[in-house]
């Protein structure tokens, strides 16, 4: 009986390991995978000669460019914009169909995983214990059984705890970093094209009349 119990509590604790290790694979590749093409490519626009034509030819970017590009207004010296390209360039709509939400929240199932792991090792800890019998040998597997769950339950609510923590770090830099090129991106059209508002281009038509 002890046997059988450890055999399912070193399972328990391995089941959890994989679990984190599932979804930390999960992020990667639906996620860190996406961004980071992202980061790489903005990188790869902001090293060209000609940026626009860079992103024309971006597959991830060329969309809402093509929506900045509607604001934008010829004259014979310059090309001016009637809006600020950070309205057009933000990290939302550069990952539109990746639901950055879930995403944001996806540390949350580390801590939930953990927690569930928790009450599920002492409840299956607390069943094993049998307060009614008198014979001590009974009690003695019983308590530890019990002993058992309250070691698996620390485990799985290490795992998922600590799971939470690093997927945090790990996810913050991976956004800073991403919300600092696409920053960087808007910035650079908006010197390519400053804005000037419709008011603007009224005011100099009347002063030219």
């Amino acid at each position: 009986m002890e046997t059988l119990s450890k055999i399912f509590w070193s399972s328990w604790g391995a089941a959890s390991i994989a679990g984190a290790v599932i979804l930390f694979a999960l992020y990667g590749w639906f996620c860190v995978r996406k961004v980071r093409n992202l980061n790489k490519e903005i990188e790869r626009v902001l090293n060209a000669q000609d940026i626009a034509a860079a992103l024309t030819e971006s597959e991830s970017l060329a969309p809402v460019w093509r929506g900045f590009e509607q604001t934008l207004t010829k004259t014979q010296e310059r090309a001016y914009s009637t809006t600020d390209a950070a309205e057009f360039f933000t990290p939302q709509a550069l990952t539109r169909d990746m639901n950055m939400t879930f995403w944001q929240n996806y540390g949350g199932i580390f801590t939930g995983l953990g927690i569930l792991g928790t009450f599920a090792g002492l409840t299956v800890g607390l069943s094993g214990v049998d307060m009614t019998s008198g014979n001590i040998e009974v009690l003695k597997d019983g308590i530890k059984n019990l002993l058992s769950g309250v070691e698996s339950a620390f485990v799985t609510s290490l795992v998922g705890i600590g799971g939470a923590i690093i997927y945090s770090v790990i996810h913050h830099l991976l956004i800073k970093k991403f919300q600092g090129n696409v920053q960087a991106l808007a910035s650079k059209l908006d010197e390519m094209y400053p804005r000037r508002s419709i008011e603007d281009w009224l005011k100099d038509n009347y002063i030219e009349a």
